[in-house]
């Protein structure tokens, strides 16, 4: 298992038991498959983040996740609440 923050660009996840909030109720990813298709940071010294974006291959959430286009958002460390979120790599970036 991987930490969601290590992660690479266009790594093939497999999310383990996983509670997505948004806005104000959580959904349920657990055993859903995505895409990382951005992963942003700044070192700012005022202000340091990581936003990784998770583009799912499931519609089951699509209604839900409209306005992210069918994708999972995770900002550190706003979201360190999801520091222990796990996944599974299945099929890593190709260099």
């Amino acid at each position: 298992m991987t930490n969601i923050k290590d992660v690479k660009l266009n790594d093939k996840i497999k999310f383990n038991n996983h509670f997505h909030t948004i806005t104000n109720y959580e959904i349920d990813c657990s055993n859903m498959k995505g895409e990382v298709v951005d992963i942003s940071s700044n070192n700012d010294r005022n202000y340091k983040y990581l936003e990784i974006e998770v583009k799912l291959e499931s519609d089951k959430h699509c209604k839900d996740l409209e306005e992210w286009e069918n994708c999972l958002i995770f900002v550190f460390p706003d979201d360190d609440h999801y520091n222990n979120v796990e996944v599974e790599v299945i099929k890593e970036k190709e260099d």
